[in-house]
C-alpha cells in the first residue's frame, strides 16, 4: 500500500514547470515507469491505463517546456505614463 501511495504522489500535477525542472520531470517519469511495471506485473489494468495517460501528459509538458525554453524572452521595457501626472 505504501508503494502504491508513492506512485500516486508521483502522478500528481506539477504546475508552473520551468526549464530548470526538466531533471525533476525525468525523475518523475522514471518513478512512473517503475510503478507501471509493478502495476503490469500485478495485472492492475486500470492502474496501467492511468499511468500511461499520466506519462503522456508528462511527456507533453516536457516537450512544451523544452520548446518554450528555446524561445528568447522579449524585453518589454519600462512602462511610462504619457499623460498628465496623476495626483
Amino acid at each position: 500500500m505504501l508503494r502504491r501511495r508513492r506512485c500516486e504522489e508521483l502522478a500528481g500535477r506539477h504546475p508552473g514547470v520551468r526549464t530548470k525542472m526538466l531533471p525533476r520531470l525525468d525523475e518523475i517519469e522514471d518513478g512512473l515507469l517503475g510503478c507501471r511495471a509493478r502495476a503490469e506485473h500485478e495485472a492492475w489494468l486500470g492502474e496501467v491505463e492511468g499511468i500511461d495517460l499520466t506519462l503522456t501528459f508528462l511527456r507533453q509538458k516536457r516537450e512544451e517546456t523544452e520548446r518554450l525554453g528555446r524561445i528568447a524572452p522579449v524585453d518589454l521595457g519600462i512602462p511610462r505614463h504619457h499623460g498628465t501626472a496623476m495626483t
